[in-house]
């Protein structure tokens, strides 16, 4: 064990200079005497960037899977000519080219203490149990072995599963995974298909081909301390009080909305990158080196196009700083440039229009009548609406949920600061706009945004945010009873109006229940309920939402970090909790006579109804004909998945469980179960026999179109069972 560990970190000891070294290369040569700091951050982006997008771009275009090889080779096409370079610009002195800095200031080895302690923070967060090989995972398997299924279309025409199946009659299949051909070539730029934007694949693939399934955590880690560094520079660079930008810069990184996300995610990847790019064009000194930044922002996210806008702004129409700022933008966008070209015909498509088919909705506006492959809201229809099972229509649930996950005080001190920020830095604050107002404008205007990562989208725009608390801060520094009470008032206010906002009711969409025809009409049960965990009021961070897809279980995250570490495997087993203590029978009651969202009484320590032994091994059941609160047929699908761990997946009419894997061929499916035969529970009860301690995970599909799925997780043990509240199931 010990030696297997020492070659491991003897094996990443050159792993991460092969990723690394270049990196800091490239940025002694932006900046040949930087501060520790800037050699830190802006060395980090570089590591991110520099290798990766050209590697990434070439095996594009020669259509062959990354691996180490590749990456060994682009290092050393990017490190010897940047050494080269380094030794000539400072006369062959060593030192100087390669490790002279400038004086730090004070702040510093704070800054990158805490740097660290964020990016071991998020090391830790990462949290395995949600991984499936779906979206950015999926691709990124594509980009890097031919075992991963090729692109499809999840969107495609709806193919009947055969008759003969009785795991699932009657359920619509609308594609699926397939094993590719022996020896078959990377075709990502030949395929449609991945619905993917491949700028987040060009910094995801190259690090997963060197760290295997860790590289996956590792840039979940990198990413916030990323937005970190750069956040705290981008704050020093207008503010005095380093102390402060400190804090604003952590506030913004480590808060629920950020940390709730357990898995990679393309909008923590944009909100890091776009930091970045802010930071570097207010600076204004690395117009090239900010272009690069500004082009993996819109290779991830190609919404940012404003912030193009917002960068020829503050670098004050300066043309050559202009010019060097565009090309890097275009050199770090190149393989979505190169994907859209080469696939679809045009630089301007954007992959969800072209991969995915939707049903094309008419709208008017100003007597202009158009078809639109999605459903907006108002001014394009006479009626404001909201998407079904969201609590509010979109231009108010981001502002209304943003302030829920962060706390009417946090929230009243960004708010105060995007205010002064307006009367102190006015053309930076102008800049913002051409950005922030297109982007929320047109996600406003959005509906059938189901899915919950979608309401991660304004995490694009969190740099805003990052200013607003920077501002905020130095202003209630300069310390005055009358600006406390002006912070606390606006706090109120906050708070007041949040629980005011939960009156206002809303009709859901009719044209969503067209376009989404498998999905059960909402009941007032569940718009209650989310009307209610977004209008508390709470002038504190949420610890709810902090908790929205995953239990906080430090031990069990940091013990998952350290099995990631050292067995990088892609295809491992499921984890298991494994718990200590008696494993005598326990029996507990589900009952499905209301609707559970709402509840924490549905499961319960007594006997009724139907009964079902879940002790053995593998144990596995599909029920039918059960009678629940709904009128469309249920069906429960109820598993052993391990020796401490049951699962219960229920659905109805067509839709699909929510019992999903990857590993087969590293694109997401429902798990198949043939074997399983229908048996009947014609009751609203159920009674199952489970061994004390385990660990119980239920799951209720509204969706899997739109990924919409309720859990419950919960313990049974003679104690009895503690039952939270509903919560969201996350994937990407």
């Amino acid at each position: 064990m010990v030696l297997t560990l020492a070659l491991r970190v003897l094996q990443d000891f050159f792993l991460v200079l092969m990723m690394v070294g270049p990196g800091l290369l490239v940025a002694r040569w932006f900046r040949p005497r930087p501060t520790p700091l800037q050699w830190l951050s802006e060395g980090l982006l570089c590591s991110l960037t520099v290798v990766s997008v050209p590697v990434f771009s070439l095996a594009l275009l020669t259509r062959q899977y990354l691996d180490w090889r590749w990456m060994l080779a682009g290092s050393l096409a990017v490190a010897v000519p940047t050494v080269l370079a380094l030794l000539r610009r400072h006369q062959r002195n060593w030192r100087d080219a390669l490790l002279a800095t400038a004086p730090a200031s004070p702040w510093s080895r704070s800054v990158v203490v805490v740097a660290l302690a964020v990016f071991v923070l998020f090391l830790v967060n990462y949290d395995r149990s949600h991984f499936h090989y779906a979206c950015i995972n999926g691709v990124v398997m594509q980009a890097i072995t031919e075992e991963a299924a090729p692109p499809f279309d999840p969107h495609g025409a709806d193919q009947p599963f055969d008759p003969n199946d009785q795991q699932d009659p009657g359920h619509l299949q609308v594609g699926g995974p397939e094993a590719r051909a022996p020896g078959a070539r990377m075709d990502l730029i030949d395929s449609p298909g991945t619905g993917q934007r491949y700028g987040t694949t060009a910094l995801i693939a190259p690090v997963v081909a060197l760290f295997d399934a860790f590289g996956f955590r590792l840039v979940y880690a990198l990413m916030p301390c990323l937005a970190f560094l750069f956040g705290f520079r981008l704050l020093r660079s207008l503010l005095r009080r380093s102390g402060l930008a400190l804090l604003a810069s952590v506030l913004c990184v480590v808060n629920p909305y950020v940390l709730k996300i357990v898995i990679l995610d393309e909008n923590v990847l944009a909100f890091a990158t776009a930091t970045a790019a802010l930071a570097l064009l207010v600076e204004g000194r690395l117009p090239l080196l900010a272009g690069v930044a500004l082009g993996a922002t819109l290779g991830i996210r190609h919404v940012d196009l404003p912030l193009l806008v917002t960068a020829g702004i503050l670098l004050g129409g300066r043309r050559k700083d202009c010019l060097l700022a565009l090309l890097g933008t275009v050199l770090a966008a190149c393989p979505s440039l190169l994907h859209h070209q080469a696939t679809y015909g045009t630089l301007f498509a954007h992959e969800h229009f072209v991969d995915e088919v939707f049903l094309a909705v008419p709208h008017r506006f100003l007597g202009w009548e158009f078809r639109y492959t999605g459903l907006l809201n108002v001014p394009f229809v006479e009626q404001w609406i909201r998407t079904p099972y969201n609590p509010f229509p979109t231009s108010l649930y981001y502002p209304i949920n943003t302030v829920a996950h962060l706390g009417s005080l946090v929230a009243a001190v960004g708010l105060i600061g995007v205010v002064l920020l307006w009367v102190r830095e006015r053309r930076l604050a102008l800049a913002l706009l051409c950005w922030v107002a297109p982007v929320y404008g047109l996600l406003a205007v959005l509906e059938n945004w189901m899915d919950p990562n979608k309401m991660g989208l304004i995490l694009i725009l969190f740099p805003v945010l990052l200013l607003g608390l920077g501002y905020g801060l130095d202003w209630l520094a300069n310390g005055s009873a009358r600006r406390l009470g002006v912070l606390l008032g606006t706090a109120a206010a906050l708070s007041m109006a949040m629980v005011g906002v939960g009156e206002l009711h809303i009709e859901d969409d009719p044209r969503f229940y067209a376009k989404y025809p498998h999905v059960r009409p909402e009941r007032p049960e569940y718009y209650d309920f989310e009307r209610s965990v977004v209008t508390t009021g709470s002038p504190l961070p949420s610890a709810y939402f902090l908790q929205q897809y995953s239990d906080l279980r430090p031990m069990q995250r940091l013990a998952s970090a350290a099995g990631d570490y050292l067995d990088r495997r892609f295809r491992r087993d499921g984890e298991v909790q494994v718990l200590g203590g008696d494993r005598r029978a326990v029996d507990w009651t589900l009952d499905l006579s209301r609707p559970l969202v709402g509840r924490t009484d549905f499961a319960r320590l007594e006997a009724g109804g139907a009964g079902l032994d879940m002790q053995a091994e593998g144990a596995a059941h599909w029920l039918v004909g059960m009678e629940t609160w709904e009128e469309q047929p249920a069906e429960l699908r109820v598993v052993r998945k391990g020796p401490s761990e049951v699962a219960l997946y229920l659905r109805f009419g067509k839709e699909g469980f929510a019992e999903v894997e990857s590993e087969a061929h590293f694109s997401i499916e429902e798990t198949r179960r043939p074997d399983l035969q229908p048996r009947r529970v014609p009751s609203d009860s159920l009674t199952l026999r489970v061994r004390a301690g385990d660990r119980v995970q239920l799951y209720e599909t509204v969706s899997m179109d739109e990924v919409l799925v309720y859990t419950w997780e919960f313990v049974v043990d003679d104690s009895g069972i503690e039952v939270g509240p509903a919560r969201r199931m996350f994937h990407n």
